[in-house]
């Protein structure tokens, strides 16, 4: 018998997206005994010994074993206090990326441009709220290929200094205009401002008082979203999204509604095997763009096996060269098959062995993705607006673009939950034999930490990190550990991304690097108030 249709719904409560000032970390002087190690980086002594061996937990040899390669059995020093020295975001800096470049371990691993990222997966610390609640947090990061060459923060600003020296010195503050093609075209100073995005100077909040105005948000058309009623001139997309009212810390409110909606799959249905698949869901972005900052959303979750929950900064550029048959494969330099498979570079499917899909960047631009309803082609294709230039996109990656023709650029970060962190038993417990839909099922105490640099059609590629976690608390009653759900609760819970772009002409930013000249982005992550680890990795 054919199921009856369900609906889930998201209820935000209100949305902050605030300036960074004053919200980075401070170094940690090494004169100051007591304070915290930071796993083999260049943080202080402690007293003490890395949990699991009788390493002394001294930030100079912490995680090494004698000939300088990972000590599995020597880890960050868990029971570490948290420095005393303010500001500070957190009991302590849980970064997931490991040997980035100026690095202790870095110089010790000596990583080539094709080799993956060496992480701090598996691993697990101790984190509490404002309220002093400890909790527990293992992570882990999905396997799919990302390599130092996308993840050196010098290689994506090579690519945007060079758009920078293009704009002139107006760029800090406006963008200037591309053509038809994305090509850089009219510079801030020759472009009309109001044709241009410029620098904002105030913070966005919004707690829905006034409803949804075009002002704020926008109907983002993506994701499942949305089913349009057109005998509904108000607000023709009712059945996903709605201003509605509710209960919000004691507060009766307006919140915004996002509705999905699910029906039995025609393909299985009706038999033994039929399932549900989503018919729409409810989805907005802001109307303005936004960039580094701390970004908060207050939201009620619905418990419903199967909706994925996500919010994230997305800016998306695509970038072409003026002659696509003058670049290789992004992967053809690699010294083996083996270093290919390890980056997921696809290989000919004439079983030569030979690397990357296509004979040239020209033939297709597909990297694996066959959706069954592929979208309209271009109005102009790559090699028309190629053939309106004498000269490369100044962003197009040449030989180390990994979208075929294109240089698909995706800055984005996410907090998606549940996780789909498959197969990594410290976060998933849901093998993959068991799970369709590649996700933790049903766990709503694990969520995906993502940052993006470069994408492909596919939406992976050695250009992003899937950093993943799983957290948990103890019980009060019988002292075990229970899941500290995110979602699916009937509460409201506070979800909140701090992104830093790095840069050495921001000196509050904190250092990962040994090295006194790099200053590298990051994203710390926190779900109420619970400080659930830092992506280093691919920050936009």
């Amino acid at each position: 018998m054919p199921r009856p249709r369900l609906r889930r719904t998201v209820a935000l409560g209100s949305l902050h997206l605030l300036g960074l000032v004053g919200s980075a970390r401070a170094d940690c002087p090494c004169i100051d005994e007591g304070s915290y190690c930071q796993f083999a980086g260049s943080a202080c002594p402690f007293d003490g010994t890395c949990h699991g061996s009788t390493t002394p937990c001294n930030c100079d040899d912490c995680g090494f074993d004698p000939t300088g390669k990972i000590d599995p059995e020597c880890q960050p020093c868990e029971t570490s206090p948290a420095p005393s020295i303010p500001p500070w975001v957190g009991p302590y800096p849980f970064d997931l990326w490991y040997d980035p470049p100026g690095s202790r371990a870095y110089h010790t691993r000596n990583p080539k441009w094709y080799d993956p990222l060496l992480t701090r997966a598996g691993e697990k610390f101790q984190t509490h709220n404002g309220k002093g609640n400890a909790a527990t947090v293992n992570v882990n990061m999905g396997d799919h290929g990302a390599i130092h060459l996308f993840a050196d923060p010098s290689f994506q600003q090579k690519f945007d200094d060079k758009v920078r020296e293009w704009n002139g010195p107006l760029s800090r503050n406006m963008t200037g205009v591309n053509d038809r093609c994305n090509w850089p075209n009219l510079t801030a100073a020759e472009a009309p401002a109001h044709l241009q995005y410029t620098r904002r100077s105030e913070p966005m909040y919004d707690d829905f008082s006034k409803g949804l105005t075009n002002e704020s948000w926008s109907i983002a058309l993506a994701k499942g979203c949305c089913e349009e009623d057109p005998t509904q001139a108000e607000n023709p997309f009712h059945n996903n999204i709605n201003i509605v009212r509710d209960v919000v810390d004691g507060v009766e409110k307006n919140v915004l509604a996002l509705t999905a909606w699910n029906e039995d799959d025609p393909g299985a249905c009706p038999g033994p095997d039929c399932f549900k698949s989503v018919r729409s869901s409810g989805t907005v972005s802001t109307a303005g763009i936004y960039a580094s900052g701390r970004y908060e959303v207050i939201a009620k979750v619905a418990n419903a096996p199967g909706l994925v929950w996500a919010l994230w900064t997305f800016h998306y550029e695509e970038h072409l060269p003026s002659d696509c048959h003058h670049d290789m494969c992004w992967c053809e330099d690699m010294p083996d098959i083996s270093t290919m498979v390890a980056a997921h570079c696809e290989l000919r499917a004439d079983g030569s062995g030979k690397p990357c899909k296509f004979e040239d960047v020209c033939n297709n631009n597909t990297d694996g993705w066959s959706p069954p309803n592929p979208p309209a082609p271009p109005a102009m294709t790559p090699a028309e607006c190629g053939g309106n230039h004498t000269h490369d996109d100044p962003q197009f990656l040449g030989n180390y673009s990994i979208g075929g023709w294109t240089t698909m650029l995706n800055h984005e970060i996410d907090i998606e939950i549940p996780a789909n962190c498959v197969g990594q038993l410290n976060v998933c417990n849901v093998t993959a034999k068991d799970n369709v839909s590649g996700t933790c099922v049903g766990q709503y105490n694990t969520a995906n930490l993502n940052n993006y640099q470069y994408t492909q059609n596919s939406g992976t590629g050695p250009a992003y990190s899937n950093m993943c976690i799983r957290a948990t608390k103890k019980d009060n009653a019988t002292g075990e550990e229970v899941p500290l759900n995110f979602i699916g609760d009937g509460k409201y819970h506070n979800y909140t991304i701090v992104w830093h772009t790095g840069g050495n002409e921001v000196t509050e930013h904190r250092r990962f690097s040994t090295d006194a000249d790099v200053q590298d982005g990051y994203v710390d992550f926190y779900i109420d108030d619970y400080y659930l680890g830092t992506n280093n990795a691919f920050a936009p």
